[in-house]
């Protein structure tokens, strides 16, 4: 995509190959991912637990009728393991509770997750995850939506950078490299043509607000004129019609 950019470019100059931006963000999702195997294993763990199990399922739904089932993400889909490490974030006791309350010789999943969460490390980097990096899913959310002008979604991206830039410690650094690497080689988003081009398309999104305002005033004060017109002339043969 990125070399038939280049090569459209050669025959329209003002062309400007943007890149998926939200595919940039998944991919910073990935390298927080990666960072944290614990809260990855249990994610998929869990996901095994009740994955074609009615009534561990039935188990969960006894214990915690008001809470819905562990999601159950899926890699390739954007946003949906963030999504599920908020989850547990929110409901880490009561997912305790629910596997402790499972007998772990019945699957290597209900093991894996028991001796998972006696780590001392996973609450605490559930919470650091959904504190740090819980925004991203909102993120992706409102750029998938479609019909949502452009000055609207470069106004999410760079809250997005900022908030990504103020990330502490080693993974607040790697996910800032990454996020250096993915938007330079996103040359659309870099060049000054975009910048002048989303000024321009702003303006022209106003002046064609305006334009298309006076268009249906215009219509609408030709319309009455004409009713105004047909109505005398009704007038008048109604007038005719009963002087016969």
């Amino acid at each position: 995509m990125c070399k038939a950019g280049e090569v459209l470019d050669t025959f329209y100059p003002r062309i400007i190959h943007l890149t998926c931006l939200v595919h940039g963000f998944h991919r910073i999702s990935e390298t927080i991912r990666f960072q944290f195997s614990e809260v990855d294993s249990l994610i998929s763990n869990v996901k095994k637990i009740f994955l074609k199990a009615p009534s561990r399922i039935q188990t969960f739904k006894d214990m915690y009728p008001d809470l819905t089932l562990p999601p159950e993400p899926i890699i390739t889909r954007w946003g949906t393991w963030l999504s599920a490490v908020l989850y547990y974030s929110n409901n880490f006791e009561k997912i305790r509770n629910v596997v402790l309350n499972l007998d772990p010789e019945a699957a290597m999943a209900i093991k894996k997750t028991v001796e998972l969460i006696d780590s001392k490390n996973l609450q605490n980097n559930l919470a650091f995850i959904s504190t740090n990096f819980g925004f991203l899913v909102d993120t992706i959310s409102k750029l998938e939506t479609s019909k949502m002008p452009l000055t609207e979604r470069l106004e999410i991206v760079d809250n997005a950078i900022k908030q990504l830039e103020r990330v502490p410690g080693e993974i607040g650094v790697l996910t800032n490299s990454k996020l250096k690497n993915v938007l330079e080689k996103n040359t659309g988003f870099n060049t000054e043509k975009f910048g002048a081009e989303t000024r321009d398309l702003h303006i022209h999104r106003i002046n064609t607000t305006k334009i298309s305002t006076r268009i249906i005033q215009g219509k609408s004060d030709q319309l009455l004129k004409n009713n105004s017109k047909t109505s005398a002339v009704d007038q008048r043969v109604s007038e005719v019609s009963t002087s016969i």
